[in-house]
C-alpha cells in the first residue's frame, strides 16, 4: 500500500511538472537560453488580444522605424533622380503624354492644343462621376468641331453638340459627349499652357473647369513655367479631385505622398500626409501610415488598423508592408501573437528582397520559434542582415560568439559584432561592452578608459 502511495504521489508531480511546462511553451522550447538576455527574444508564445496597445520590444520598434526610414529614403533618391532626369524646356504636351501615358493609341489631334490625354482610360464611368446628368441617354451623331477659341462657354457647347446630335438622329450617351468637350478643353488649355501670362489664364479658369486644375498640378509637378512644387502640385490635384476629375487620382496619390518625404522635422504634418496619399490607395503610403499608426508616429495608436493598411500596401505588392505584418505577428501588436504566421510573411518579405526580415529569420533559427533550432543557418542570416547595417544582427552574432552557440565560445569576435552594433548605438551591446571591459574576459583585457567611454555612450542614450 505504502508503495502505491508513493508512486501515485510520484506521477502526480511527474504531471504538474509536465503542465507547469506546457503552459510556460512547447517542451522544446519552455527555456530558449538562459545565457542570453536579449528583450527582444520571447519566452513563450502567449497571446496578445488582437487590439491591444501594448508597447512594442524595443527591436520592433527599431525595425518598424528602419522601415520607415529606408522607404524614405529610397523614394527620395528616386525623386531627385527623375528631377535631375526632367528636361525643363519640353513641350508641354509632350511632358504631360510621355508621363501619364493614358491613352493606348495616339491622339486623332495630337499637334499642340489638340491632344486628347486621357482617351481610354477615362472612360464611361469616369465621365458620369464627373457629369451630374450622365445617366440621361441621348442621341448623338458626329461631334463638333474642336477648334473653340480658348476658354469658350463650355454650357453653350453642349448644348449646341446634344442640339446636333438629335437632328442627325445618332445613338451616343451623353455622358460620352460631355467627355468628349471635357477632353477637347483639357488640349486646348494644355496647348496654350506655355507662358506665365496664359498659366494666369489658367488659374482663373480652374475655379471653374477640373481639368484645368489638373493641368496646373501636372505643371508644377514638373517644373513647367513654374517653379517646381510638390506642395503646390498636390493642391491642385486636389482641387481636381474635389471636382470630380479621376484622373487626378494617381498624380494627388504621388504629390501627397512626395509631400510627406519633405516633412522629416514635423511628426503630425508627416502623418497627415500619410493619410492623404494612403486614402486614394498609394501602395507604398499604405504602408508609411500604417508604421505611424502601429508606432504612434505623430498620431495616437492604432495597430489594428495599421494591420489593415498593411494587408492593403501587401496586396497592391509593395514588400514592406509584408515585414510589417510579419512584425504585427511577432509582436502580438494589433493581431493575436502567431509566430508561424510571423515566419510566413518574413520569408515571403525575405524572397521578394526585403533585408529586414532578415534577423528574424535567424533570431528564430536561433531559438527555435515555429522552426527547428539551427544554429548555423540562423548565424547565415544575421551575417547577411549584419551586412546590410542592421545592428540587432550585429548584437546577436555577438551573442552567438560570446556564449558559444556554434561550438566554441569567441569573445574577440563576440567583442568585435558588439562593436559594429554599438557604432549604431545598439542599447544591449553597448550594455555588454561596458560589462566587458569593466571586468574582462578571456582573451580581452579589462579597460576602464574603455568601459567608460562604452557607458557614457549608453548614459547618453538612455536620457
Amino acid at each position: 500500500m505504502l508503495k502505491k502511495i508513493i508512486s501515485s504521489f510520484f506521477y502526480l508531480l511527474v504531471a504538474i511538472h509536465v503542465v507547469s511546462c506546457t503552459h510556460n511553451g512547447s517542451a522544446g522550447r519552455a527555456c530558449i537560453v538562459t545565457k542570453l538576455s536579449a528583450p527582444d527574444v520571447p519566452v513563450r508564445a502567449s497571446e496578445s488580444p488582437a487590439g491591444s496597445v501594448q508597447p512594442a520590444s524595443d527591436s520592433a520598434v527599431s525595425a518598424a522605424d528602419r522601415v520607415l526610414d529606408a522607404m524614405e529614403s529610397r523614394n527620395r533618391s528616386a525623386s531627385a533622380v527623375r528631377a535631375e532626369a526632367e528636361p525643363r524646356k519640353r513641350p508641354a504636351a509632350v511632358a504631360h503624354y510621355d508621363r501619364v501615358k493614358i491613352g493606348p493609341r495616339p491622339a486623332p489631334r495630337a499637334h499642340q492644343g489638340h491632344f486628347r490625354p486621357h482617351a481610354g482610360h477615362f472612360h464611361r464611368s469616369a465621365a458620369r462621376s464627373y457629369h451630374q446628368g450622365g445617366h440621361i441617354t441621348r442621341p448623338s451623331g458626329r461631334l463638333l468641331s474642336a477648334t473653340r477659341p480658348f476658354g469658350y462657354d463650355e454650357e453653350s457647347a453642349k448644348a449646341s453638340l446634344y442640339a446636333s446630335a438629335v437632328q442627325q438622329g445618332g445613338g451616343m450617351p451623353a455622358d460620352l459627349a460631355e467627355l468628349e468637350i471635357t477632353e477637347t478643353m483639357a488640349g486646348k488649355i494644355w496647348g496654350e499652357l506655355d507662358s506665365r501670362e496664359n498659366l494666369e489664364r489658367v488659374k482663373v479658369l480652374a475655379e471653374q473647369y477640373p481639368n484645368a486644375c489638373f493641368l496646373l498640378g501636372i505643371a508644377y509637378e514638373h517644373g513647367l513655367i513654374v517653379q517646381q512644387s510638390w506642395r503646390a502640385a498636390t493642391i491642385w490635384y486636389e482641387r481636381a479631385l474635389a471636382k470630380k476629375y479621376e484622373l487626378a487620382r494617381e498624380h494627388y496619390a504621388e504629390g501627397a505622398y512626395q509631400v510627406a518625404l519633405l516633412c522629416r522635422d514635423d511628426k503630425k504634418e508627416r502623418a497627415s500626409w500619410y493619410k492623404k496619399s494612403a486614402e486614394v490607395g498609394h501602395k507604398e503610403a499604405l504602408c508609411s501610415w500604417g508604421i505611424c499608426l502601429w508606432r504612434g508616429i505623430g498620431v495616437a495608436p492604432d495597430p489594428v488598423e495599421a494591420m489593415e493598411l498593411f494587408r492593403q500596401s501587401a496586396h497592391k505588392g509593395c514588400c514592406d508592408a509584408l515585414f510589417m505584418q510579419g512584425i504585427a505577428y511577432w509582436e502580438g501588436r494589433g493581431v493575436l501573437r502567431n509566430y508561424p504566421q510571423a515566419i510566413v510573411f518574413f520569408t515571403q518579405a525575405k524572397e521578394r528582397g526585403d533585408i529586414h526580415s532578415l534577423y528574424y529569420l535567424g533570431l528564430a533559427h536561433e531559438h527555435g520559434i515555429a522552426v527547428p533550432r539551427n544554429a548555423g543557418q540562423a548565424e547565415k542570416y544575421y551575417q547577411m542582415a549584419a551586412e546590410n547595417g542592421d545592428a540587432n544582427a550585429c548584437c546577436a552574432l555577438g551573442n552567438m560568439y560570446y556564449n558559444g552557440s556554434l561550438g566554441v565560445p569567441n569573445q574577440k569576435n563576440a567583442v568585435l559584432w558588439y562593436g559594429k552594433a554599438a557604432a549604431s548605438n545598439h542599447r544591449e551591446a553597448l550594455q555588454r561592452l561596458v560589462r566587458i571591459y569593466t571586468h574582462g574576459c578571456p582573451g580581452i583585457p579589462p579597460s576602464a578608459a574603455l568601459a567608460s567611454e562604452y557607458r557614457q555612450r549608453l548614459q547618453s542614450k538612455m536620457r
